[in-house]
């Protein structure tokens, strides 16, 4: 168990480490997050998927984040901001 969550967060660390250095070339939305919360972003994402209890919507939410609505949702109501 230990050594998976090793793995784990030495992943999200490089994948945080990446982010980071590409910090300019991230959506608005994630740069607006700022490089700590975005680090922590991703912690998070991986902690829950190596968890098996990762809800993307959650996650979004719980950071801010609105997800877009389901194109493939007929009767989902869409407003252009």
């Amino acid at each position: 168990m230990l050594e998976q969550e090793i793995t784990v967060s030495g992943l999200a660390e490089t994948v945080a480490c990446e982010k980071e250095e590409n910090f300019e070339l991230q959506r608005p939305t994630i740069r607006a997050l700022g490089p700590e919360k975005l680090k922590e972003l991703i912690h998070t994402i991986f902690n829950e998927l190596a968890c098996g209890k990762y809800i993307e919507k959650d996650v979004a939410c719980s950071f801010g984040l609105v997800l877009p609505p389901k194109i493939d949702c007929p009767t989902q109501k869409f407003e252009l901001v």
